[in-house]
C-alpha cells in the first residue's frame, strides 16, 4: 500500500536523514505475533499507552549520499509496504443445484403441463369421436377393407374357432387398414409436433415458438383432406378405427419438462438436441381384442408398427431421448375414460419411471389420480370389465421386472428393499431374503453380496404409546423389534408421538435407562379392552379423562355424546361422566395437548342429556340473535339521532349546499 507523509513529517524526516535519496529509504518491520484475548479489556488500555521497543528491529540508514540531489524541492515521500499474503483462501464450489424456490417452480410447472396436456388430450379424444368425422371417414374406406370388416366380425360368431385364429384375423385387418392410412396421408413438414423441452429451452424467452392453432372445424378437414403433422394423423386413425366400429383408444404421451432435474447449468446434450422430432411417436392407438382379451398397439406413421406388448414395447424410447420420454402414457377410449396406462410401455417402470413422476410421493399420486378422475366422463369414472383385465396384465408385468440392478433403485421400490434403507420405523418380519445383488465398490470391482428382501416381509413398529393411541395394547411377554433413540422435543417443533407424555404419566415400561424407545409390531399387539362400569362409576385416568382413540375403548354399557354441551347437561342433571379425550396436538410447543371432544356417559342417560344439550343450543342461538338484534338497534339509534342533530342544525343555521 502507498501511504504519503504530510509536509511537517517529511521535512523532519529529512534533517535527519541528509545521507538518504529519496524513494531509496526502505523500512522493514517484522511484527511479532501475540495472542491477545478479546475478555481482557483492562490490559488493551495499557498496551495502546506505551509500545515495546523489542517489537522493532534496527534499519540500516548506511547509503552512499547523492550530491546532485535537492533535497529540499521535495515535500512528500512515498512509502511502499508490500502486505505478505496470510494464506489461500479456500474457493468457494460452485452451486450447481438450483434453489428451493425454483425447485418449487419446476415442481408446479410440471404440474400445470400434465393438466394442460390431459385436457388436450380429451379434447382430441372428443373430436375424434365426431359423428360427422366418422360418417365421412366411413365413406371414405374402400369396398375390400369394409369387406375385411364383415368377415372379421362374422368370424367372431363362430362358436368352433380358436381365439388365436380370431386374433390372427384382427391383426391381418388392422396391418390393412394402417397400410390404407399410411398410404394416403402426407405429412407436412412445417406442422408442428409435441415434444419434450429443456429447462434452458423454456427460460429463453427470445426464442421463437413454432405454433399452430387448430380449431374443430380445421382438425376435420386436415383428417378429410389427409394433410398435416404425424400426431393428426395419428389421431385421425383412431377416428377411422372408430367409424369401422372396432374399440380403438387414443393414447398419448404426455412430454412434461422434467423436474427431478435439478442442474443450473444445461446440460451439453441439450444444447446438441436440436431437432424437435423424435423417432419416437407421441400418439398412437390402441385396439381392444376381447377374445385375447388384450389391447393391440399400433403406430400407424411413425414406426408403422402392430404388436401386442409382453416385455418391451417398440414405442418405448430410451431414457436417453431427450424429446421423448414415456413417463406419463394416457389412454382416452370413446367413452370419455382416461386411463393411465405407462406400465404397458415402461419395461423398468419400479426401478426407474416411477421415480420420474409425480406420483412417487402419496400427495402426488392422490392429485394425479383426482386429475384423471376429472379427466374421465361420468359413464367412465367408475372401472368396468376391461379396466379389471388391464390391472391384471399390470400387474404380472410389475412381477416379471424382476430386481433392480443397482443399490439406488431399491430405495422406496415397491416390490423389493435392502436392510441398510429401511426406515427407523421398518423391519424385516419375517427376515427371508428372496435373492442378491452385489455391491460394487469407488473403483468399480465387485464387493460383498447383500441380501435382497420382498416389500411385503416390512412390517411398520411403533411404541407401545403409539399403538396405545390406535387402541391397541402390547401383548403379555413381547419383546421389542427395534430400539431408536428418543428424541427431545424442541420449542416451536412437532414432536412425535412415540415421545409424548399419555395423560396418565405411565413411562415406566417405555423406556430404557438410556432413554431409547422401544417400537413393536401390530402382531405384537392386541385390541384395547377398556375397563368395566362398576356401580356405576366411569374408570378414568389420572387427569380425569377416558381415553377415546379409537370406537372400541368405549366402556360396554357406556356412550360418547359429541355435542359441545353435553359436558354443560350432565352437570346441570348431575349425572355420572367423564371428558372424552379422542388426540393429541403435536403441533407447536414443548408439550403434547390432549383434544377433549363430548363426554362419556352411561347409555341410560344418553335420551336426557341430548336433550337438555338441545335446550342450551338453542338458549345459545336465541342470546346471539338477540346480541345481533341490540347491536343493529344501537346502530339505528345512532342513525336517527344523527339525522335529528342534523335538521336541527339546518332549521336553526339553514342548509349547506353540497
Amino acid at each position: 500500500k502507498s501511504t504519503v507523509l504530510p509536509d511537517s513529517a517529511s521535512n523532519d524526516w529529512i534533517g535527519d536523514t541528509t545521507n538518504n535519496r529519496e524513494g531509496d529509504v526502505k523500512l522493514s518491520a517484522e511484527m511479532k505475533s501475540n495472542d491477545v484475548s478479546a475478555s481482557n479489556a483492562d490490559d488493551s488500555d495499557d498496551e495502546s499507552d506505551e509500545i515495546d521497543s523489542d517489537e522493532f528491529e534496527d534499519v540500516s540508514l548506511d547509503v552512499p549520499p547523492d550530491h546532485n540531489f535537492d533535497y529540499h524541492t521535495s515535500n512528500d515521500i512515498t512509502v511502499t509496504l508490500n502486505k505478505q499474503p496470510l494464506g489461500k483462501k479456500k474457493q468457494k464450489k460452485k452451486v450447481s443445484v438450483v434453489t428451493g424456490e425454483e425447485r418449487i417452480f419446476r415442481r408446479t410447472l410440471h404440474m400445470l403441463c400434465l393438466f394442460a396436456m390431459v385436457g388436450h388430450g380429451v379434447c382430441r379424444n372428443s373430436w375424434c369421436s365426431s359423428v360427422t368425422l366418422l360418417t365421412k371417414l366411413r365413406k371414405s374406406v374402400p369396398k375390400k377393407l369394409l369387406e375385411e370388416c364383415s368377415s372379421y366380425r362374422k368370424l367372431q360368431t363362430m362358436p368352433n374357432v380358436t381365439v388365436q385364429t380370431k386374433t390372427r384375423k384382427l391383426l391381418d385387418l388392422l396391418r390393412k387398414l394402417m397400410v390404407y392410412w399410411y398410404d394416403s396421408w402426407m405429412i407436412k413438414s412445417t406442422s408442428p409436433c409435441l415434444y419434450k423441452k429443456s429447462w434452458a429451452e423454456i427460460m429463453d424467452h427470445d426464442k421463437s415458438i413454432n405454433s399452430e392453432t387448430i380449431t374443430r372445424a380445421k382438425f376435420q378437414s386436415m383428417i378429410k383432406n389427409r394433410r398435416g403433422s404425424r400426431d393428426i394423423s395419428a389421431q385421425g386413425f383412431v377416428a377411422l378405427l372408430r367409424s369401422l366400429g372396432l374399440p380403438a383408444r387414443l393414447v398419448f404421451s404426455i412430454q412434461p419438462p422434467d423436474f427431478t432435474n435439478l442442474s443450473i447449468v444445461p446440460n451439453k446434450e441439450d444444447e446438441l438436441a436440436k431437432s424437435e422430432e423424435s423417432k419416437y411417436p407421441v400418439f398412437w392407438c390402441e385396439v381392444w381384442d376381447k377374445d385375447s382379451k388384450k389391447f393391440i398397439t399400433i403406430d400407424p406413421i411413425v414406426t408403422k408398427y402392430i404388436e401386442m406388448v409382453s416385455s418391451k414395447s417398440k414405442l418405448e424410447p430410451p431414457s436417453t431421448n431427450l424429446r421423448n420420454n414415456a413417463f406419463y402414457v394416457v389412454g382416452f377410449d370413446r367413452l370419455g375414460g382416461a386411463r393411465d396406462i405407462t406400465r404397458r410401455y415402461s419395461e423398468n417402470y419400479n426401478a426407474k419411471v416411477r421415480k420420474k413422476r409425480i406420483t412417487r410421493e402419496r400427495k402426488g399420486e392422490e392429485w394425479y389420480e383426482a386429475l384423471l378422475q376429472g379427466a374421465s366422463s361420468k359413464s367412465r369414472i367408475k372401472p368396468n370389465k376391461i379396466d379389471k383385465f388391464e390391472e391384471l396384465e399390470f400387474e404380472e408385468r410389475s412381477m416379471k421386472e424382476g430386481m433392480p440392478n443397482s443399490i439406488q433403485e431399491f430405495v422406496n421400490h415397491p416390490l423389493y428393499v435392502i436392510e441398510e434403507q429401511l426406515k427407523f420405523n421398518e423391519v424385516l418380519q419375517p427376515k427371508i431374503s428372496c435373492g442378491t445383488i452385489r455391491k460394487k465398490t469407488k473403483n468399480g470391482k465387485e464387493g460383498e453380496l447383500i441380501p435382497v428382501y420382498k416389500r411385503s416381509n416390512v412390517a411398520i413398529v411403533r411404541s407401545a404409546k403409539a399403538w396405545y393411541m390406535r387402541g391397541r395394547v402390547l401383548k403379555v411377554g413381547e419383546r421389542p423389534l427395534k430400539m431408536k433413540p428418543k428424541v427431545k422435543p424442541q420449542k416451536k417443533k412437532p414432536k412425535y408421538e412415540d415421545n409424548f407424555e399419555l395423560s396418565d404419566g405411565d413411562d415406566s415400561d417405555e423406556d430404557d435407562d438410556d432413554g431409547d424407545v422401544r417400537l413393536y409390531s401390530e402382531q405384537q399387539t392386541e385390541l384395547y379392552v377398556p375397563p368395566a362400569i362398576v356401580n356405576g362409576k366411569l374408570k378414568v385416568n389420572a387427569f380425569g379423562n377416558i381415553d377415546v382413540y379409537e370406537p372400541w375403548m368405549i366402556p360396554d354399557g357406556a356412550v360418547h355424546l359429541e355435542g359441545k354441551h353435553s359436558e354443560k347437561a350432565a352437570k346441570l342433571l348431575g349425572l355420572e361422566y367423564a371428558p372424552a379425550a379422542v388426540g393429541f396436538d403435536f403441533g407447536g410447543g414443548s408439550v403434547a395437548t390432549v383434544k377433549i371432544v363430548g363426554i362419556v356417559t352411561l347409555e341410560r342417560f344418553k335420551e336426557a342429556i341430548e336433550l337438555v344439550s338441545d335446550y342450551l343450543e338453542t338458549e345459545e342461538q336465541d342470546a346471539i340473535r338477540r346480541r345481533k338484534e341490540l347491536i343493529a338497534l344501537r346502530a339505528w339509534k345512532m342513525l336517527l339521532a344523527k339525522l335529528k342533530i342534523r335538521n336541527r342544525l339546518n332549521k336553526e343555521h339553514g342548509g349547506v349546499s353540497e
